[in-house]
C-alpha cells in the first residue's frame, strides 16, 4: 500500500521528484500507479523523464533550487499551513506508512536464524548497522538488480544523491548506480 500512496494511488495530484520511473516501477502503468492521478515530473535530466507516465507538467532542473522556489511561491501565496480538508489524507498516509513498516519488520523478525540468509533480512541488517555505526552518513551504491529490490525499502535517506541505484541497468554490466544523468 505505501508504494501505492508513493505512486499517486488516492491522490489527484503526484510529483515525481527526482524519481527515475523504469522497470521496477512498472513503466509508470496502473494499477501500480494512480490511473485518474494527474502527475508532474521533477527531473534533474531530460533523460529520467519518463515519457509513458501521463503528465501535465515538466520541470528539468537542479531539485534543491526547484524545492526552494516552490517553498518561497507558496509563502508568497500566504499559506502557512496544510489546508485542513487534507488532515484526513495525511493521517492516512502518515498511518500507512506506519503500518507497513510493521508489516516489514514482522516479515524480517520471521527470516532470523534461517538459511539461507534472506536479501530481504541482509537489507534490514546492513541498513541497521549503517545506521548505528554511521548515523546514516553514508552514500549506498546498490550495484545489483535484487539488491534494488530489497536494500532501498530499508534504507531511510535523509539527503538527495545518498542512495545511487543501478536498478535495472545492472542487466548490461556493473557500476552504473554512481551515473545519475550522462555528462554528470
Amino acid at each position: 500500500m505505501l508504494n501505492g500512496l508513493a505512486h499517486g494511488m488516492g491522490s489527484d495530484v503526484a510529483l515525481a521528484c527526482d524519481f527515475r520511473i523504469a522497470y521496477l516501477e512498472n513503466q509508470g502503468n496502473p494499477p501500480f500507479w494512480g490511473a485518474d492521478t494527474r502527475f508532474i515530473q521533477a527531473q534533474t535530466c531530460r533523460q529520467n523523464v519518463h515519457l509513458n507516465l501521463a503528465t501535465e507538467f515538466e520541470f528539468v532542473a537542479n531539485m534543491k533550487m526547484l524545492l526552494r522556489q516552490m517553498i518561497d511561491c507558496v509563502k508568497a501565496m500566504g499559506i502557512t499551513k496544510p489546508p485542513e480538508k487534507w488532515v484526513e489524507w495525511r493521517k492516512f498516509v502518515v498511518d500507512t506508512k506506519e503500518e507497513y513498516y510493521k508489516k516489514t519488520i514482522e516479515r524480517t523478525d520471521a527470516m532470523f536464524g534461517r538459511t539461507p540468509l534472506h536479501p530481504d533480512l541482509a537489507g534490514r541488517l546492513m541498513t541497521e548497522f549503517l545506521r548505528d555505526e554511521l548515523q546514516d552518513n553514508y552514500i549506498a551504491i546498490i550495484d545489483g538488480f535484487t539488491a534494488s529490490s530489497f536494500f532501498t525499502d530499508w534504507q531511510m535517506v535523509r539527503y538527495s544523491a545518498h542512495n545511487l541505484d543501478a536498478s535495472e541497468t545492472i542487466g548490461i554490466g556493473h557500476s552504473h548506480g554512481y551515473r545519475r544523468c550522462p555528462g554528470h
